[in-house]
């Protein structure tokens, strides 16, 4: 439920108390005209500019690279929300209250540092600029966690070979409060870092363009990677799972997990991990470093002190409530 909230809060720019659709003038085109800003503006910051402006398009490479910066997070929450609940019943055998103080642990860490990140990215100051640090910071704490949450194991790991000294968590050891601990420890760092590259990866459109026409188009591509992103952990699975059976079909596969799935779970973690650096960079690379340069000059001086003026109005009320509702129930069918 918390996760509703990233929305609202994290695409309003800067300051200026309003989201992502308010960004644009009232008939939906583009923003007016922007003042130069002298002789040494660059030339990726000329173009950013004439895009604000409503003059030039995206472009294939900057739209590829936004759709990508959010594999690895659509990836890792459709194997947490999907598989979480049963791999931790079936798979690692710990009790149904202590599977859900774990969940309620992830959501609770997600809710808090969600305000945390758009706070921080809006004033963030770097070579990087505002965004991308954030994101690369969360980009960095689900590769190093969400291996560990499924085991920790190398793959190949099995009960059986001398590997299986090599799991950082034990994953057959069963429960114990090593093992509960140290999944705190590792849920809690997955949810930062999803948070934060989350937030700071909506943020970017209204930094990208301020065009109705140009935000709708990115918001377009991220659903429909994340759709994607879920569609592509289901079959996965579903592949690793009969492979496991050694080609049993859907009708003669054991519907209840294992201990001996969880290499399974571990190989889907690290393949998960994989795709998603690799497609973390390819955003790194394509999305301009300080994108928000471009519409500096149109923000009022007299918004910067106007913090919280969203807090005021109803529009971000209604828009968060009814998103929060909406993950809600998608969260549930997704989990249980």
């Amino acid at each position: 439920a918390p996760v509703g909230f990233h929305s609202a809060m994290a695409s309003a720019p800067k300051g200026t108390g309003r989201g992502m659709a308010g960004a644009e003038d009232e008939e939906g085109g583009a923003a007016p005209r922007l003042p130069d800003t002298g002789e040494g503006e660059g030339e990726a910051a000329r173009a950013m500019r004439k895009r604000h402006q409503g003059g030039d398009a995206l472009g294939i490479k900057l739209i590829v690279s936004y759709g990508l910066g959010h594999v690895l997070n659509d990836l890792a929450a459709s194997m947490w929300f999907f598989y979480i609940v049963l791999y931790i019943q079936q798979v690692l055998e710990l009790s149904q209250k202590n599977t859900g103080i774990l969940v309620l642990v992830g959501q609770v860490v997600d809710g808090l540092w969600t305000p945390v990140v758009g706070f921080g990215s809006d004033r963030t100051q770097s070579w990087m600029g505002r965004r991308k640090p954030w994101y690369l910071f969360g980009v960095i704490c689900v590769v190093f966690s969400f291996t560990l949450v499924f085991g920790g194991c190398l793959p190949g790991a099995t009960p059986d070979n001398f590997l299986k000294s090599f799991c950082i968590l034990g994953p057959w050891n069963g429960a114990s409060k090593r093992s509960i601990t140290l999944l705190v420890v590792f849920i809690a760092l997955f949810q930062i870092g999803w948070a934060s590259s989350q937030v700071s990866h909506l943020a970017l459109i209204p930094d990208l363009s301020r065009s109705k026409r140009q935000t709708t188009t990115l918001s377009a591509v991220r659903y429909g990677v994340t759709v994607t992103c879920n569609i592509c952990v289901l079959v996965a699975l579903w592949l690793l799972l009969d492979l496991r059976t050694q080609g049993g079909s859907v009708k003669t596969c054991n519907v209840r997990l294992q201990k001996e799935d969880q290499p399974t779970f571990q190989y889907l973690s690290w393949g998960v991990t994989g795709i998603g650096v690799i497609c973390a960079t390819f955003f790194l690379t394509g999305i301009p470093n300080r994108p928000e340069q471009a519409i500096k000059a149109k923000l009022r001086d007299g918004d910067v002190g106007a913090k919280w003026n969203f807090f005021q109005e109803e529009m971000f009320w209604k828009t968060g409530l009814l998103y929060m509702l909406t993950r809600l129930i998608i969260n549930i069918n997704m989990v249980y």
